[in-house]
C-alpha cells in the first residue's frame, strides 16, 4: 500500500525548511537500521531460512511477478489521466517503465513518494508530454491514489474494531489498531488541507523541477490541477481504479500469507495486512527497521512464530528488490535510449 504520501505532509507541514526536513529524515532512518539491527541480533535466523525453504520455486516465482500486476493496473490509470487530460500519448509498457522508475526513486531515497512522483513527471515531460499536462496527471494520480488507499485502511481499521471488540479480539491488539486509525484520520485531515490550497501543489513539486522552468508553467499546472479537483471527475477516477490496486495488494499478502501456511480470520488478515504496511509510510528507504519490527510485533499479537513473521516481511522484500531492480534498469534505459530521443516540451 502506498502510504508514504502522509509522511510527506507532515515533513512539509511541520518542518517546512530543507535542512529541518534532512534532520528528520537522517533520524528516522537511523532509528530504523537501530530497529533492525535488534530484530537481526534477537531472532534465529536458521528458523526464518527454513521457514522460506518450505516454499516451492514456482511459489518464489509467483511473488516476483506480483509487481507487474500491480502496476499494469498503475500504468492504466496514469494513461488514462493523461488522455483525458489532452497530453501527449505514451505507450503502455513506456508508462510501465515509467512507474517502475518513480517507484525506485521512493525505495532508495528517504525523501518520502513525492520524489518518486516527480520522477514520473520529469520523465513524462522528456517523453514529449506537456510539462504541467505531466505534472497535473501524476498529481491527481497521487491523489486518487491517496483517497484509496486512506478510505480502505480507515475502512478495514474500523470494519476489525466493530466486528472483533477488545474483549474478543485482544487489548493489545486493539489499542494497536485504534492507535493506526487515529494517525490515518489526522494525517488523512492534513493532506486534504494541502491539496486543496491553492498554489500549495506546485510549491511542493517545485522543489523538484529543472531549473528553467517558468512561472508561467507553475501556474497552468496549478490551474489544471485545481479545475480537476473542483470537478473531480479525473480524481474520482483515478480512485476507483486504485480500488483495484488496493484491493490487489490484499490479495498478494493473502496469497504470501497462505505460501507461508499461516490462515488467518478475515479480521485477523485485515489487522496483520494493516500492522505490517504501516510502518512503510516513515521516510526510512523502503521503512527498513520498522518493517521488519512490525513483523515482529505483528507475530507476537497474533501468536505466530517470529520466523512466519519475519519470512512474510522477507517475501515482500523480495517484491521490493524486483520493483528496485526493474526500476533502475529502467532509468538506465531512459539514460541510454529514451531521453535522448524524444525532445522535452516543457510548453
Amino acid at each position: 500500500m502506498d502510504i508514504q504520501s502522509f509522511g510527506t505532509i507532515f515533513t512539509i507541514m511541520f518542518f517546512p525548511k530543507m535542512n529541518k526536513r534532512k534532520i528528520l529524515v537522517f533520524f528516522i532512518s537511523l532509528v530504523g537500521l537501530l530497529l533492525f539491527w535488534r530484530v537481526l541480533v534477537r531472532i534465529d535466523l536458521f528458523l526464518v531460512m527454513n521457514t522460506l525453504k518450505s516454499i516451492s520455486a514456482w511459489r518464489i516465482f509467483a511473488i516476483v511477478l506480483m509487481p507487474f500486476i500491480s502496476f499494469s493496473i498503475a500504468a492504466f490509470r496514469l494513461g488514462l489521466l493523461l488522455k483525458l487530460l489532452g497530453a501527449h500519448t505514451v505507450s503502455f509498457f513506456r508508462l510501465l517503465a515509467l512507474l517502475f522508475s518513480g517507484a525506485a526513486v521512493s525505495l532508495i531515497a528517504p525523501s518520502f513518494s513525492i520524489s518518486g512522483e516527480a520522477t514520473k513527471g520529469f520523465f513524462l515531460s522528456k517523453l514529449g508530454v506537456n510539462w504541467p499536462k505531466a505534472f497535473a496527471a501524476v498529481s491527481i494520480d497521487s491523489f486518487g491514489r491517496f483517497l484509496a488507499n486512506t478510505s480502505m485502511s480507515f475502512l478495514i481499521v474500523l470494519i476489525v474494531i466493530v466486528a472483533m471488540p477488545p474483549p474478543s479480539f485482544g487489548i493489545k491488539r486493539s489499542i494497536a489498531l485504534i492507535w493506526i486509525l487515529g494517525i490515518i484520520l489526522i494525517f488523512g485531515i492534513i493532506f486534504r488541507r494541502v491539496f486543496y490550497q491553492k498554489g500549495k501543489i506546485a510549491a511542493l513539486i517545485e522543489w523538484f523541477m529543472p531549473k528553467n522552468t517558468k512561472n508561467s508553467d507553475l501556474i497552468e499546472f496549478d490551474a489544471i490541477f485545481s479545475k480537476s479537483l473542483r470537478e473531480f471527475k479525473l480524481p474520482l477516477l483515478a480512485f476507483f481504479i486504485s480500488l483495484v490496486g488496493f484491493l490487489w495488494e490484499l490479495m498478494q499478502a493473502w496469497i504470501m500469507l497462505r505460501f507461508l501456511g499461516v490462515s488467518f480470520m478475515l479480521p485477523e488478515f485485515l489487522s496483520w495486512y494493516a500492522f505490517l504496511t504501516f510502518p512503510r509510510m516513515l521516510p526510512a528507504p523502503g521503512g527498513l527497521g520498522f518493517v521488519e519490527k512490525a513483523g515482529v510485533f505483528a507475530a507476537e499479537l497474533f501468536d505466530v512464530p517470529i520466523s512466519f513473521g519475519l519470512s512474510f516481511v522477507f517475501l515482500t522484500r523480495l517484491r521490493d528488490l524486483v520493483i528496485l531492480f526493474l526500476g533502475i534498469m529502467a532509468i538506465v534505459g531512459w539514460k541510454l535510449f529514451e531521453v535522448r530521443r524524444a525532445p522535452s516540451r516543457y510548453h
